[in-house]
């Protein structure tokens, strides 16, 4: 595919946010966004979760819908669709070729994703949607998605620490990033445990913007369906859900109040009914979010956790569904990612546990042969005393102390194979070992193999000896994995 040299050569394959080049190569074309209607959706974690519900939702209502998205698995062609069918590879070329031109007769220097973003309008143009579902690809005030005037709804999922060094080294700074696609005069969404709220909700405010506060639905199963307890119009009725996680239970309330706006407003000049909604939601599919199967005869979860909010929802399903279970990690992700904090999660014995904490460097124990790698990442317990490096809490003590030997040794329950993938700024072993091991600073340079491994081959390592092989990291490395599966 043309489309795709184009899209990764060096001039194109980077970040520059601004809207001053988008505006531009769109008035040029016409301004095919200003004949759109839109939901445009920002957040750290969960956008694709809600891009895909309601993408569910709308086209089984009957309602023409284009989604556009990002990163992609495997294809650039995943970014747009068009009632759930990715354009064709001919059709991208030659789409993406139309933007090209246009930006070399105006002179504008255009990155990979303003490309994507103008092909994606003009697509959506073309095929005639009702509605398109549109996300952000970094932050949201100076994102190129943000060149839209008046979006129908703005949603905001969870926010967290994430692209620090663009965005803003706190939830607030972030918070106002992600705020800047608030427009006035239009609802905006969000939930009220997002981290950032008092953020957004004054930002709003500040606009004449119309908040919607949505409140997190509970998750839960019924003879091994996952199942939620949803609230919608005047039903209250628990329906099958084919999303797994507790957190999954935010992004459809966020969901379904956007729907419930669309309804009042009329905006899409068609009523969306419960029957509709609940046949949505057993049929919804978001790839690689906690996504369960087998391979092989071994039980192996997917799922594409990039940062430590990511590690942390991925944490709290295993703590709850695997506790005290035999698990095995392959992991990759790319350089530019908190990769520390997402191996604090993984490796911790549970969410708490993993609490994040820059300041903390874990020392080892003047006797130990075997370092613990679940008391070590013991986060803000005080695991270790820095003065006597003894462990002060008995009970962390009794459990990984070897009566028999006197000496500290490894569970055996968790141990990662860390993948160096093929793609620009991939994260290697050694960097990644760099990375990790001042946390845990073992004894001696050789006892990190008892629990870390590189593989170049990673559906290899999966084994039926563990009760649970979890594929996880950047999206890119997973599309890499399973791209001939």
């Amino acid at each position: 595919m043309q489309a795709d040299k184009i899209l990764k050569s060096a001039d194109k394959f980077h970040i520059e946010l601004g809207l001053h080049r988008i505006s531009r190569v769109l008035e040029a074309l016409g301004n095919p966004e200003k004949d759109l209607k839109f939901i445009h959706i920002a957040g750290s974690n969960g956008k694709g979760s809600v891009c895909a519900i309601l993408e569910e939702i709308f086209v089984k209502a009957g309602i023409k819908t284009g989604k556009f998205t990002s990163p992609h698995l495997f294809s650039y062609t995943e970014r747009i669709c068009v009632d759930k069918e990715p354009i064709n590879e001919e059709g991208l070329d030659k789409i993406i070729n139309r933007v090209l031109e246009v930006e070399k007769a105006h002179n504008i220097s255009l990155t990979e994703f303003e490309i994507l973003t103008a092909a994606a309008f003009l697509y959506f143009k073309e095929q005639g949607c009702d509605i398109v579902i549109l996300e952000t690809g970094l932050g949201g005030r100076l994102d190129s998605t943000n060149v839209i005037k008046k979006p129908l709804i703005s949603i905001i999922t969870s926010i967290s620490l994430e692209h620090t060094e663009i965005l803003g080294g706190t939830i607030e700074e972030i918070a106002k990033e992600k705020a800047g696609i608030i427009k006035p005069c239009v609802p905006v969404v969000f939930l009220e445990s997002n981290k950032g709220s008092k953020t957004l909700f004054n930002e709003a405010k500040s606009k004449g913007a119309l908040v919607h506060m949505a409140r997190g639905f509970e998750i839960k199963e019924i003879g091994g369906l996952s199942c939620a307890v949803i609230d919608f119009e005047k039903h209250k009725e628990t329906v099958p859900f084919n999303l797994r996680g507790k957190h999954q239970g935010e992004n459809l309330a966020l969901a379904l109040k956007a729907v419930e706006i669309l309804n009042v407003s009329g905006a899409l000049n068609k009523r969306i009914d419960f029957g509709c909604i609940k046949e949505a939601l057993g049929r919804v599919m978001w790839k690689f979010r906690l996504d369960l199967r087998e391979i092989n005869g071994a039980k192996v979860l997917i799922d594409s956790c990039h940062n430590p909010d990511g590690a942390r929802v991925l944490r709290e399903y295993l703590d709850e569904n695997y506790k005290d279970k035999k698990v095995r990690f392959i992991f990759g992700c790319l350089r530019n990612k908190d990769y520390r904090n997402v191996f604090r999660y993984l490796m911790a014995d549970n969410a708490a546990a993993g609490v994040l904490n820059s300041k903390s460097i874990y020392k080892p124990l003047k006797s130990a042969c075997h370092y613990d790698i679940e008391c070590a990442l013991e986060n803000d317990r005080d695991c270790f005393n820095d003065g006597d490096r003894g462990l002060k809490n008995e009970n962390l003590q009794n459990a990984a102390l070897d009566k028999n030997s006197g000496q500290f040794r490894l569970s055996g329950q968790k141990e990662l194979f860390f993948y160096e993938f093929n793609y620009p700024n991939a994260l290697t072993y050694q960097e990644f070992l760099d990375g990790i091991l001042p946390m845990i600073n073992p004894l001696d340079d050789s006892l990190h193999k008892e629990f870390l491994h590189s593989t170049n081959n990673p559906l290899s390592e999966i084994s039926d000896d563990a009760d649970l092989n979890v594929i996880t990291g950047s999206i890119y490395m997973l599309g890499e994995v399973f791209k001939e599966f």
